[in-house]
């Protein structure tokens, strides 16, 4: 479920002021399709890894011969989610050596595989066994000049276990994208100015996520701070910009330095056959959601 107060927790939005050519906004924007992935500040914050995770790694980090500081430039280069799996992932394996008198860093191919081989047993995925693979491989010392990930017999156990747990077909049928606009145009969510908060906070998020279009670490980069979004003259359109100091999982993507711009669904444009109904303007609904939330501020 979205989580109101979360979305509600930036200051509301003045939206008399209008997107202007002098606005230090200025930059490569982007404009998303009428209808087509951006959260209202739902971004929950980094979660904290676990006590055991960083003691784990500290642990690792003082039997190296690198500083700190180098190790913790060098930790830099995943992002904080693919961290936080990876130490996980480590502490299971570090709790599994120690029970069986092994070193985690230093322990042998057979042991690896035979932690592997247990995890398998016990229901793991192919999938899940890559992630083990590449957390430990993160951690342990090479074997033969080259990281437990590259070893041929762990490549060739992973192969075996696909053969072994082929993926499973998808239980849950493909979503109908006609079908939810179509309920987003009803009953209870709508009209706008009568819906209960909740309903109106799934059906902004969703018409937001759906108009820019965006990976689900780039949505969470959203935020209804006025530093983050203005609307234009009229309510005409929305512009988003990524929170400041976001870091994408991805160093690639150029979302890190673009804003989004969402036209509203004007009268004329409800009234075509081509364009969708006001009811499903992500503009709209956004609007309503910052007038909404404001007592939460």
């Amino acid at each position: 479920a979205v989580n109101r107060h979360v979305l509600a927790e930036q200051t509301v939005v003045s939206r008399s002021a209008g997107i202007t050519n002098s606005s230090p906004w200025a930059g490569p924007a982007e404009t998303g399709p009428p209808v087509s992935g951006g959260w209202l500040d739902m971004a929950p914050e980094p979660r904290m890894v676990e006590t055991s995770c960083v003691v784990g790694v500290r642990e690792l980090v003082s039997t190296r011969l690198l500083s700190h500081h180098v190790m913790d430039t060098i930790t830099e280069a995943r992002a904080p989610s693919t961290r936080h799996l990876y130490a996980l992932k480590w502490v299971v394996f570090m709790k599994w050596c120690r029970l069986n008198g092994h070193d985690p860093e230093n322990c042998t191919v057979s042991d690896i595989l035979e932690f592997l081989q247990q995890r398998m047993d016990s229901i793991s995925m192919p999938s899940t066994l890559k992630v083990y693979v590449a957390a430990i491989s993160a951690f342990h010392a090479t074997v033969n000049g080259h990281s437990v990930g590259k070893h041929d017999l762990v490549n060739r156990f992973l192969r075996g276990a696909r053969r072994l747990r082929p993926p499973r077909p998808p239980t849950v049928p493909p979503w109908d994208m006609a079908q939810v606009l179509e309920a987003l145009a009803r009953p209870p969510f709508e009209l706008l100015q009568s819906v209960g908060l909740k309903e109106l906070s799934f059906k902004a998020t969703l018409l937001l996520a759906l108009a820019s279009v965006k990976r689900i670490g780039d949505l969470h980069a959203l935020s209804v701070n006025t530093d983050c979004m203005q609307f234009g003259p009229g309510d005409c359109n929305v512009t988003l910009k990524p929170r400041s100091g976001y870091v994408p999982k991805s160093l690639s993507t150029p979302f890190r330095a673009q804003v989004i711009t969402l036209p509203a669904f004007t009268p004329e444009l409800a009234a075509s056959n081509a364009a969708p109904h006001r009811t499903l303007c992500p503009v709209w609904a956004l609007c309503a959601y910052v007038d909404r939330s404001a007592h939460f501020h």
